[in-house]
C-alpha cells in the first residue's frame, strides 16, 4: 500500500509521514501506521483507534487530529506558523498542513499534540 501513497502524492510526502510516525512512535510506542484507500490512520495497536488521519498530498501532508480541546492546539498550531483548517461540525477534531520542514521544526509541539491525541482516544 505504500506504493499506492507514493504515487498518489509524492516520496516528499511520504517521508514527512515517516517523520511524524518516527516522533509519535517515540512518545507511545503503541502506535502504527494503518495504510487505507483515503488516508493513512494513526492508529493504536492495542485498540481499533485512530489518534489522527495522515493525507498525503504532492507537496505536504495533511494532518486530521482528534482532540476534544481542539480551539487551544488551533491556537499552538496557528502559532507555529502552520496553516490550519476550521470549520465544520466537529468541535473535537481539526485539520493543518506540514512538510518536512515544518515537522523537524516543530518537533516538540508535534509530540505534545499526538501525546494529547493518545490520552484523548484512550478517555485520559
Amino acid at each position: 500500500m505504500t506504493a499506492y501513497w507514493e504515487r498518489k502524492s509524492s516520496r516528499k510526502s511520504i517521508d514527512t509521514l515517516d517523520a511524524v510516525f518516527k516522533i509519535v512512535n517515540e512518545a507511545n510506542p503503541d502506535t502504527k501506521l494503518n495504510y487505507k484507500r483515503w488516508y493513512v490512520g494513526l492508529a493504536l495497536i492495542s485498540k481499533h483507534l485512530n489518534l489522527a488521519r495522515l493525507y498525503p498530498k504532492q507537496s505536504f501532508l495533511k494532518v486530521y487530529v482528534f482532540l476534544p480541546e481542539a480551539d487551544e492546539w488551533i491556537k499552538k498550531i496557528k502559532d507555529a506558523g502552520l496553516t490550519v483548517y476550521t470549520g465544520g461540525r466537529e468541535t473535537d477534531r481539526f485539520k493543518f498542513k506540514i512538510n518536512y520542514e515544518d515537522v523537524i521544526t516543530n518537533r516538540e509541539l508535534l509530540k505534545e499534540l499526538f501525546v494529547a491525541a493518545y490520552g484523548y482516544c484512550l478517555g485520559d
